[in-house]
């Protein structure tokens, strides 16, 4: 009858009640990945160097990986770096030697005619010129289990690659940037190279121009540098956004940038937060949640 109400039997459903709390959840869940960001960015920030290259010009300009340990036995592996030749000459963008090992175990250098990867001890000739004053993206890649290992020249790999029957690639050895005074040959005309987004994965897939590398990556507390003058800050460097590019001269230290991780598990994304912004959404979520879920009320009629 109308204007008679009665309670609930137990048990039954509220599908309003239902709806109300898959609201909240999935606005709870959105919030806790922004808070979860916010931290990483916090944490990373003064780490991640958006706006650092290497710049060598002899034996005397190198950067050495700090953490050894942290190099595991490798059966796959990609290593990426962004090279730029300022003068002509010979140049060795990088070197991993294992303990007792003779020569290098993985590297990567060149001349005026062509590129040079080391792996377990072998120099592998490919038949590049780079284009002197232009940044170019330079990736190896190894595959113990298929026995490859490949370059990639600003994303094209498919001439570059060879059929290699080898172990893999022994953990804890020594990673540097640059030539260092023991590698220098006599007679040899070094030229100038600047590096950039150095980083280093355990597998042989695809990654973003901004992430970071899960075994060694472009971190300011990874490297130790022999002098100042082989490390220099430039705004226009790839992966600073234009914002800051424009801003850095006047507001430096204005943004908190980082290359955050894709909580997906797919890999990480480079995603460039502004602070600010981020605490807008927060907010914004904050305000919608209360909106979105009403307080319960205590019995529930139909």
């Amino acid at each position: 009858m109308r204007g008679i109400s009665r309670r609930m039997k137990p048990g039954t459903v509220d599908l309003h009640s239902a709806i109300r709390e898959k609201k909240f959840t999935d606005l709870f869940s959105q919030l806790l990945l922004l808070w979860i960001i916010s931290s990483s960015v916090r944490q990373a920030h003064g780490f991640f160097m958006y706006d650092s290259k290497a710049v060598l010009s002899d034996c005397r300009d190198y950067w050495t990986f700090q953490d050894r340990e942290r190099i595991p036995l490798l059966f796959q592996m990609t290593v990426c770096v962004d090279v730029r030749v300022v003068s002509p000459g010979h140049w060795l963008a990088f070197s991993y030697s294992s303990p007792r090992a003779p020569r290098f175990d993985l590297g990567l250098e060149g001349d005026a005619n062509s590129l040079y990867a080391w792996l377990l001890g072998v120099k592998h000739r490919f038949p590049v010129r780079l284009a002197p004053q232009v940044w170019h993206q330079l990736c190896l890649r190894r595959d113990s289990l298929r026995n490859t290992f490949s370059m990639e020249v600003n994303g094209s790999s498919g001439e570059h690659q060879r059929t290699v029957i080898a172990r893999v690639i022994p953990p804890n050895g020594e990673l540097t940037l640059g030539c260092r005074p023991r590698d220098a040959t006599p007679g040899l005309d070094w030229g100038k190279v600047e590096l950039y987004l150095f980083r280093m994965w355990g597998d042989v897939g695809q990654h973003q121009t901004c992430e970071d590398g899960s075994v060694a990556g472009w971190e300011s507390r990874q490297w130790s540098i022999s002098q100042p003058r082989a490390q220099t800050r430039d705004t226009q460097l790839g992966c600073v956004p234009d914002s800051v590019a424009k801003e850095f001269v006047s507001t430096p230290g204005a943004y908190g940038l980082a290359d955050v991780p894709a909580l997906s598990g797919a890999g990480k994304r480079c995603l460039h937060i502004r602070r600010g912004h981020l605490s807008v959404l927060i907010s914004q979520f904050i305000r919608a949640l209360f909106k979105a879920v009403p307080l319960a009320k205590k019995e529930h009629y139909i």
